[in-house]
């Protein structure tokens, strides 16, 4: 599964899209939603230079270029820290309130979270100002005859594949916040469902 980019374009075949992906999202406590007035959406740039939370960015780890830049802009007056952590001890950490944001993919925060929250119905999974919210997925495969062919047959699988049930359930099923499934759906049933 890839993101369409000109320069994949010259040395791979794209299918038609088979998911709707959401771009990272920051992930907190309801209670420190609340203090930002519950958005659907909120400035990267306007939380990491507020004093009264914490976060805690992976160094190993690149967050995507538009990210990685903001956060390599403010990591002299920002309030994170940038270190090397397992994921599951920032959910840990998060769930115990000795930091106050994560920036994650809202499907690894609805995993971890299963398994390291006391509650998800606690979280709450905040769009990024600076960044698209959502992105089609595509399958890939090499740009050679091999590839044509198996690209050929993924799009007519998914002809009929998109339009079932067990399909769009695997791709529903595990969201943190109810705005992104409202959206998810609505970017299926109009940029998925409605290929020619």
């Amino acid at each position: 599964m890839h993101l369409k980019k000109p320069e994949r374009l010259e040395i791979a075949y794209f299918s038609t899209p088979v998911d709707v992906a959401v771009s990272h999202r920051i992930i907190m406590k309801k209670t420190n939603a609340a203090l930002l007035k519950h958005p659907i959406s909120f400035s990267i740039v306007k939380l990491i230079t507020d004093n009264q939370f914490k976060g805690i960015i992976e160094s190993q780890r690149s967050y995507t270029k538009d990210l990685d830049a903001i956060f390599k802009k403010y990591e002299e007056n920002g309030n994170y820290q940038k270190i090397t952590i397992a994921a599951n001890s920032l959910f840990k950490m998060l769930d115990h309130d000795r930091i106050n944001y994560i920036i994650e993919y809202p499907f690894i925060a609805s995993y971890h979270g299963k398994q390291y929250f006391k509650d998800i119905n606690e979280y709450a999974s905040i769009q990024i100002d600076e960044i698209t919210p959502y992105f089609l997925v595509y399958a890939v495969c090499p740009k050679n005859d091999w590839g044509k062919q198996v690209i050929s047959d993924i799009n007519n699988m998914l002809k009929t594949l998109i339009h079932q049930g067990k399909y769009q359930k695997i791709i529903f099923e595990s969201w943190l916040d109810k705005n992104d499934l409202i959206q998810i759906k609505e970017i299926y049933n109009t940029q998925i469902l409605n290929q020619p």
